[in-house]
């Protein structure tokens, strides 16, 4: 049986899309806009990266209005890989309507050429209430697919659901949690109104 996209998981999906969008423009605004940096606090491991920058921090803009923003405590620029890793990263989304979709890893890696994104170690995606915890989420921009295949954690304060992997095909917008699904709903998480349906 194919699983129904609720609006609850298309919320999630969408969640998703929007970090992942975030990521990837921060990694192209950090090697477009590296000179305007601060300079590193704390001393870099050593590295045979082409950049490195310690205590990096942006904020997009426009029209004077915060959209997102990237905290890392380091950022290195491989450019005979053409990657882009950030570690300890903490990216907001800042939207419209005044909510923030926060996005905390370990480390993220941007493929420049494909603008393939992966973050790694404790992800862990928070929007109003809903959290989603894993330990890599993948971002395929050619497949427009986010895949994480390391065991995934939804909560939303009250109902808790588990599964081995995940998947969101962003072109149909079907979302998989696969292998050990399990979920616990408490009735409150039922009755509670969903703060984006209309």
């Amino acid at each position: 049986m194919r699983p129904v996209l609720t609006p609850r998981a298309a919320i999630r999906s969408l969640l998703l899309l929007i970090i992942v969008a975030t990521f990837g423009l921060t990694g192209i605004s950090l090697i477009n806009k590296r000179s305007q940096t601060q300079p590193p606090q704390e001393k870099l491991p050593e590295t045979d990266a082409t950049l490195a920058m310690g205590g990096v921090q942006h904020m997009a803009t426009r029209k004077g209005i915060n959209e997102w923003s990237v905290d890392s405590e380091s950022a290195l620029y491989y450019e005979g890989k053409g990657q882009v890793i950030l570690k300890k990263i903490t990216c907001r989304y800042y939207e419209k309507g005044g909510g923030v979709i926060t996005m905390t890893a370990d480390e993220g890696t941007l493929d420049m050429a494909s603008k393939d994104l992966q973050a790694k170690g404790n992800v862990v995606v928070k929007r109003e209430g809903i959290t989603l915890e894993t330990d890599a989420l993948f971002y395929s921009k050619s497949a427009q697919t986010i895949v994480s295949k390391t065991p995934v954690k939804l909560t939303d304060g009250q109902s808790v659901t588990t599964a081995d992997t995940l998947s969101l095909d962003m072109t149909t917008q079907i979302f998989k949690l696969k292998g050990n699904v399990k979920g616990l709903i408490a009735p409150q998480s039922l009755e509670r109104r969903d703060p984006l349906a209309p």
